[in-house]
């Protein structure tokens, strides 16, 4: 039986949302959103000290003002440990520049540590910041809507994999007026007919794991962007049969920062050899 990415998803979401939180500045409503992704008892460790506790960290934030951060990910490992923690390894290049203009560039390894919740995502219970070299400072090049983008993609995805029978969950991360348009002869434009899909999804399938690549993002107007992304899927049906198909989707994505996440405007699927 194939393997259901459900986690690796979930955790996704978790680390993406918490690097972008800090490529804007932090309201009120962001320090919150933050805040959200940590458990009470979470540590972190940087190269200048270590914080405990929610309320520390909260107040950690404060540093960040008036600077501009940017991150380019390189790679995300993902595992499940026996105990049921699940540990995550991001490596990325970190440009930050400081209110004075002094920028620098250095390549950062986070060592993290989360735990799973029942069908919801995961929280952060340790988080340890080391850093693995410097690099010759280059032009600033904002991230915050790739990573916003991506958090929202993962999450997505969490929720297709959770193979629900309704669509509570995606209310949150859809504007009034989408449209999916998932194949020639199935446009949805409702709710009530996303929830309809979706149940009627759930009773064939037992397992829906998804294989992101060639993931572009780009900015079309204010606070709207666009993503296209390739997709291998496999599925393995409730009778034990195995299925696969090859995708490419192409998203508008409707942003308000202060929200948890982005929207999805609309979706275009389309199949690719």
């Amino acid at each position: 039986m194939i393997a259901s990415t459900k986690i690796e998803q979930a955790t996704k979401t978790q680390l993406y949302r918490y690097l972008n939180g800090f490529e804007r500045f932090f309201t009120a409503s962001r320090k919150a959103n933050q805040l959200a992704l940590l458990a009470d008892d979470i540590t972190l460790t940087t190269p200048r000290g270590s914080i405990s506790g929610t309320a520390n960290y909260i107040h950690s934030l404060s540093s960040f003002k008036g600077m501009k951060i940017a991150h380019a990910v390189e790679d995300i490992t993902v595992k499940t440990l026996p105990s049921g923690l699940i540990t995550a390894t991001v490596s990325l290049i970190y440009h930050g520049v400081q209110k004075s203009g002094e920028g620098n560039s250095l390549r950062f390894i986070y060592e993290t540590e989360l735990y799973q919740q029942p069908n919801q995502l995961p929280l952060f219970k340790t988080i340890q910041l080391g850093v693995d070299g410097a690099f010759e400072s280059t032009t600033f090049q904002d991230s915050y809507i790739k990573s916003r983008s991506l958090a929202l993609l993962h999450y997505y995805l969490f929720l297709i994999e959770k193979i629900p029978t309704n669509a509570d969950d995606f209310q949150e991360i859809l504007t009034d007026d989408f449209t999916l348009n998932f194949s020639p002869t199935t446009t949805l434009t409702t709710i009530d007919q996303l929830g309809n899909w979706l149940a009627k999804v759930a009773i064939q399938l037992s397992i829906s794991s998804h294989y992101p690549t060639q993931v572009e993002v780009q900015s079309l107007a204010h606070e709207t962007y666009k993503l296209t992304v390739d997709f291998d899927w496999e599925g393995w049906t409730v009778d034990g049969q195995k299925l696969t198909a090859a995708t490419r989707h192409t998203w508008v994505i409707k942003d308000r920062k202060n929200d948890r996440f982005a929207k999805i405007q609309s979706i275009v699927v389309e199949g690719r050899a």
